[in-house]
Formats: C-alpha cells, sequence, structure tokens
C-alpha cells in the first residue's frame, strides 16, 4: 500500500479515494497520510436487497457474539426462540407480582435485570432475523400484507425492547460496552428502514461512518500495543505473535463478512490471537512455579526475587488485556477507548513503565 496512486474522490463516499498496490480501493478518513488506510466497498443501491441482508446480517453475527445473552440464537430455530421469549416474559411477570405480594420492592432485583437483559437481547437478535426475512419475502415478491405483517413483528419487538430500559452488556463487562452494543443495535435498524423507504442516501452515510470508525478501531490497536511495547519485552516470541495479532485485526475489521478475503483473513486473526493466549498463559504457569522456589531464599534476595515475578506476572496480565481489548474492537469494529485507558492505568499503578527487569 505504500505504493498507493494519488487519490481522487467518487460519487459514493466523502472521503479521498486510493488505489493501493494490492489493486484494491482504499479511503483514509483520519487524514493519516496512508497509516490508516480502509478498504473501500461500491456503496450497494438500496434497491439491491441481498447485500443489504447481507450488511444487517454483519451486524446481526457481531452482536450475537459480543454481547452477554442466556441462549444461542445462531444455532436457535424461530420455534425455540420465541419459546424462550415467552419463558423470559413470564419470568418477569412472576416476579412483579411476587414483588407486589410481598410488598418488597428489592425482591429478585437482580434476577429481574439479568432476565431483562436476556430477554432483551433475544427481542433484538429476532428483530434483525425478521429484518433480513421482510428483506428475502421483498425480493422474491411476497405481498403488501405479508411485508406489513413481518415489519409490525420488527417494530414490536424492537418498542418491547426500549420499554425494557435495561442496558445490555458485553460478556467481559468493560465501561464503554454500551456505546458498542449501542450502535450495533441501532446501525441495522437505519439501514432496514432506509430499504423500507428505499432511500439511498441514509445507506451512503452508513458506509462513510463506517470508514470513520474502523480507521478509529485500527487506532485504537495500536494504541492498545504501544501500551504495552514499552514494558512486555520478556519474551521475543510473544512480542512478535502479539504485533501479529494486532496487525491480523487491523486487516480484519476492514473486510465485509462477505467478502471472498474475509474467511482467511478472520482464520489468520483467531490463529495468532489464540497463540497468543496460549503463550501468555505458558508464560504466566512458568512465573508461578518460578514464585514457589522464591521462598527458598534469604529475605532480601526474596524480596528482590518475588517483586521481579509479580511484576512479570502482572506485565503479562497486562498483554492479556491488551488482547481482550483488541478482540472486543475486531468483533465490534468500534474503538475502545475506555478500555485502552484503562489498560494505561493499570500500568501506570503498577509502574511498569520501564522495561529492564522484563529482558530476557
Amino acid at each position: 500500500m505504500n505504493s498507493a496512486k494519488k487519490s481522487a474522490r467518487t460519487d459514493d463516499t466523502s472521503f479521498p479515494v486510493i488505489t493501493g498496490a494490492d489493486g484494491h480501493k482504499y479511503v483514509d478518513p483520519l487524514e493519516s497520510g496512508g497509516k490508516y488506510l480502509v478498504r473501500k466497498y461500491d456503496v450497494p443501491d438500496v434497491s439491491d436487497l441481498p447485500a443489504m441482508r447481507n450488511l444487517i446480517k454483519d451486524f446481526e453475527q457481531r452482536f450475537l457474539h459480543f454481547v452477554d445473552r442466556g441462549y444461542n440464537v445462531t444455532k436457535t430455530s424461530p420455534e425455540k426462540l420465541d419459546r424462550y421469549i415467552e419463558d423470559e416474559r413470564d419470568l418477569l411477570q412472576e416476579i412483579a407480582n411476587q414483588r407486589k405480594s410481598s410488598n418488597n420492592p428489592a425482591f429478585e432485583k437482580d434476577t429481574e435485570e439479568q432476565t431483562k437483559r436476556w430477554l432483551g437481547t433475544a427481542l433484538i437478535g429476532r428483530s434483525m432475523r425478521l429484518m433480513r426475512h421482510y428483506l428475502k419475502q421483498k425480493e422474491v415478491g411476497a405481498d403488501n400484507a405479508k411485508l406489513e405483517d413481518i415489519f409490525q413483528r420488527v417494530k414490536s419487538d424492537m418498542q418491547e425492547f426500549n420499554q425494557l430500559d435495561v442496558s445490555l452488556r458485553g460478556k467481559r463487562g468493560y465501561l464503554d460496552d454500551d456505546t458498542a452494543i449501542k450502535e450495533m443495535i441501532g446501525e441495522p435498524q437505519k439501514l432496514f428502514i432506509a430499504c423500507v423507504l428505499g432511500q439511498d442516501q441514509p445507506i451512503k452515510d452508513f458506509y462513510d461512518g463506517r470508514y470513520l470508525k474502523i480507521a478509529n478501531a485500527m487506532r485504537t490497536i495500536d494504541e492498545a500495543q504501544n501500551a504495552v511495547a514499552g514494558v512486555l519485552t520478556m519474551d521475543r516470541k510473544i512480542q512478535a505473535t502479539f504485533k501479529g495479532m494486532a496487525e491480523a485485526a487491523k486487516h480484519k475489521i476492514q473486510i465485509q463478512h462477505g467478502d471472498k478475503d474475509y474467511p482467511e483473513l478472520d482464520k489468520r486473526y483467531m490463529a495468532l490471537r489464540d497463540d497468543a493466549q496460549a503463550l501468555i498463559g505458558k508464560q504466566i504457569n512458568e512465573l508461578a512455579v518460578a514464585f514457589d522456589k522464591v521462598g527458598t531464599r534469604l529475605k532480601p534476595a526474596r524480596e528482590a526475587a518475588a517483586k521481579k515475578v509479580a511484576n512479570e506476572v502482572h506485565a503479562l496480565t497486562c498483554m492479556k488485556h491488551a488482547t481482550d481489548i483488541i478482540y472486543d474492537i475486531a468483533v465490534t469494529r468500534n474503538p475502545r477507548d475506555i478500555g485502552v485507558k484503562q489498560l494505561n492505568l493499570e500500568i501506570a499503578v503498577a509502574d511498569l513503565s520501564k522495561p529492564a527487569h522484563l529482558a530476557r
């Protein structure tokens, strides 16, 4: 990409378009001088219903992969999903009745909140399924009455979710999960409504917004790398694997799920992530053994050795945290700025800014 051709503008994006050395077109939303180039895609016409379905499916998969939920919607039939939603509704009603009869406002509060979150996730998952179903039926020429029925079901699920007034959670519970989740819920709704109304401009706006978010996400991956670069020098293999994983994540998040390059890029990223986690876990286990041996030394040497081992374990824990942040970015394609701030704080609190004690 260093030998990219001169930029130009096209009608379907507000950003300059650059042709890379690989022949693909890229945009530079952050005007980074080529540092954060994002793969450009032709904006589909709103009447291209298969393309619209794929965009919504992309959000659906990322949402369900990221969010904390009580069921596996990707392997749940529509009928079982409907029953699951009814069961969660019944449980909420039962809690409300018991609370009223016991006159205890705090009755099963935690259970109620978890049930609301899981019901909310199920409603969002079903609504996205219904959106894709609507577009499929429209594609095959279903009559207006059938389309209206599906549309009303989508609308009903979204209204019920809003009435729950609950914040969904990511699986790791980071502070900025809510922002990513709200986008993964809101963006497919915008695409769906644009399709229903036949409006092209929201699709163009979606693509430009997507480019900007991905560029910011790529920058956040670099920030996570930089945060640990100064402290995690204990093992060259871990270093190289971590760096390769981060670069693979930056490539992966640019690519749409339907792109022929996506499966290979996803496979490469996941393999490097698994390798990084395995290497970090192995190193922590080895340090645990080393820590056991510290106890046999005289007090001054014991204290110095214990501190060194503890610092190394904490540094590896920070690296694992950075790996998790990058994974969440790879799933959501959202910057995780708060996660990186937390990581920097962990490093600062432990005074790991000087890597000399970690060198090997």
